[in-house]
């Protein structure tokens, strides 16, 4: 019987690294890649009924859905005004050193160590628009 080469002899050992075939460098990714501005959405026109669909829509359901989708396009408004807004009071409150501020019924909380800023609704017996920065005012500090 005929012996069989041991694997370390005849062929040499292929290399376990691959080699990248030759051509174009990679392009390297940007990681901040600036945004394209939001745009408003303007809500779509009814469409009107195909011929032989007549039965096929629930006007009242058509009704309340574009209400709702005129509702949610309201409130994305909203809330993207009111993250300007509670931008804005943080630059404020850092600016003049407050971390707590009460008015109108809103707390304002900035969070020591982070730049965030906490709102909070609150049930306030006077929403004339008067401050408490030390808490309640004694008898005769009016």
């Amino acid at each position: 019987m005929a012996k069989r080469p041991s694997p370390s002899q005849g062929k040499a050992r292929k290399s376990s690294a691959k080699k990248k075939p030759a051509g174009k460098p990679r392009k390297l990714k940007l990681v901040d890649k600036p945004r394209k501005a939001a745009k408003a959405k303007t809500s779509v026109p009814k469409q009107p009924e195909l011929p032989g669909t007549e039965g096929v829509r629930i006007p009242e359901l058509d009704v309340i859905a574009h209400a709702i989708a005129t509702a949610r396009e309201n409130k994305n408004l909203w809330v993207a005004d009111e993250k300007e807004q509670v931008g804005e009071a943080l630059r404020v409150m850092t600016d003049h050193g407050e971390t707590f501020y009460r008015s109108h019924g809103v707390e304002l909380f900035r969070v020591t160590g982070d730049q965030k800023l906490r709102v909070r609704l609150v049930a306030d017996e006077s929403t004339s628009g008067e401050t408490t920065d030390q808490g309640d005012l004694a008898e005769g500090d009016v």
